[in-house]
């Protein structure tokens, strides 16, 4: 069975098309590839995983807190630094804090802001 999609033509007609899709694969499958509403991305095996890629890299990588001065930049020795570089988590290490927030920003957090 064919599935008809309307396209708009340069025009302004209407012309009804089948979906290529639909033609090369049996009903019942592609009934079952159609979502029915909105999944999220983190739901995904795949973008989950590369999320967490992506999320080993940065927290592996040094972060430093710098006051920029007159003669350059010099690393700042304060709590704040203690706590970032130091003793930044009471349950885990440094990598599993900054791991943990950057896969929160990828995959949970949402485009409110930008409404």
């Amino acid at each position: 069975m064919k599935k008809t999609i309307p396209a708009r033509r340069a025009g302004g007609t209407m012309k009804k098309r089948t979906a290529l899709s639909a033609c090369m694969m049996p009903l019942d499958l592609w009934e079952s590839l159609e979502s029915e509403g909105y999944t999220s991305l983190a739901a995904s095996p795949d973008v989950a995983a590369a999320a967490g890629v992506i999320a080993d890299v940065i927290s592996s990588a040094p972060i430093y807190l710098m006051r920029n001065t007159a003669d350059g930049d010099v690393r700042e020795k304060s709590e704040l630094s203690r706590f970032m570089d130091i003793h930044p988590y009471s349950l885990g290490t440094r990598k599993t804090l900054i791991s943990w927030i950057i896969m929160t920003c990828l995959l949970y957090t949402s485009d409110a802001a930008d409404e």
